[in-house]
């Protein structure tokens, strides 16, 4: 769980600091240390017959914006998520992916569900990122390819790519 906790933080992310690293891993265990609370307090609320406590969701954009800095990696993949409009509920996924979620999260506790689904909607934001570091790899070898074929020395992989229409 904790390795989740650091992946949905940003730990994978390339474009940060040691800093930034440390504070990724202080919030993490610190999360994982206050979901262990709370599973022992929901405990203990059920065996002395109370009802278990409604507390705020445990990754919040602001304790975790607070947490890490308003330029960490986590900050800018949900300013870049928000600006793209992507939605925080499962609508945003296909179907087949919102059957896989439904089915992961099937069983668990009100407040586990909710924990699962911040983990995935912040793993999503976090493979922003990725995709596009890819997309801006693809594009200068695209141009390299372009490059290479106006100088007259095109190589078989580039002209097996503009044959399959990868080089639009």
């Amino acid at each position: 769980m904790q390795s989740r906790f650091l992946k949905a933080l940003g730990y994978l992310s390339t474009m940060r600091s040691d800093e930034e690293e440390e504070r990724i891993q202080m919030h993490a265990d610190k999360l994982y240390h206050e979901m262990l609370a709370r599973e022992r307090e929901d405990e203990a609320a059920q065996k002395e017959g109370r009802e278990v406590p409604a507390l705020p969701p445990l990754i919040s954009p602001e304790s975790t914006t607070k947490a890490l800095g308003e330029e960490s990696a986590w900050a800018k993949a949900r300013q870049k998520a928000l600006e793209m409009g992507e939605k925080n509920n499962l609508s945003a996924y296909t179907p087949e992916k919102q059957e896989r979620i439904l089915k992961q999260i099937e069983g668990l506790s009100q407040r586990e569900r909710e924990l699962e689904l911040q983990l995935i909607a912040a793993e999503s934001r976090a493979q922003l990122e990725y995709a596009d570091r890819i997309r801006e790899q693809l594009q200068v070898e695209r141009e390299h390819r372009h490059d290479r074929r106006d100088r007259g020395k095109e190589t078989v992989g580039d002209t097996i790519k503009r044959l399959w229409g990868w080089d639009r």
